[in-house]
């Protein structure tokens, strides 16, 4: 995904766990956020709700993917899109 990303022109900071990317948010604020569900430290739901009950995150658009073909339901958390089949 990285790499479809750059080739489309835009500049990817990846992290390699939850806390991590939190860090990275404080000096490089993005502005989009693709998350994986699986993380260590954190999963992808624990950021998403931890970025959304910040002021300053609420309206930071948040794509997760999963390799998971069945995600928990999170009311309110996020919009969710349907995975293709």
């Amino acid at each position: 995904m990285r790499q479809a990303l750059q080739s489309a022109g835009y500049q990817v900071l990846v992290a390699n766990d939850g806390p991590e990317g939190l860090r990275m948010m404080a000096h490089d604020a993005p502005q989009c956020l693709v998350l994986d569900i699986i993380l260590p430290g954190m999963n992808g739901f624990e950021v998403c709700r931890h970025l959304r009950s910040q002021e300053a995150w609420r309206t930071l658009p948040i794509i997760i993917v999963s390799s998971k073909t069945r995600l928990q339901t999170v009311s309110g958390l996020c919009d969710r899109a349907r995975m293709p089949t």
